[in-house]
């Protein structure tokens, strides 16, 4: 374990060196880190937009279930006052 960290702290210190030696590559780095940021918050809203639209529906079916069960309901009340 102790010999992965260094190899890693290496490599990051070699990145870096060369970060420092030519900002191009840092430029570079930064486009995509910022492509792949842009990626992630597309990806974010099309879910939010997505579940939106499923909870509405749902909640449109749940509605609809409810004013079905509704008279139902009020029947077995009934019953219930008629028999006591």
């Amino acid at each position: 374990m102790m010999l992965q960290n260094a190899t890693a702290i290496e490599d990051q210190t070699t990145q870096i060196n060369e970060l420092y030696n030519n900002p191009v590559i840092g430029l570079d780095y930064l486009e995509q880190s910022y492509d792949k940021l842009s990626g992630a918050i597309a990806t974010a809203n099309e879910a939010m937009n997505n579940s939106t639209l499923k909870a509405r529906e749902l909640s449109g079916q749940l509605a609809g279930m409810s004013e079905k069960i509704d008279p139902l309901i009020k029947a077995g009340e009934l019953e219930k006052e008629s028999q006591a």
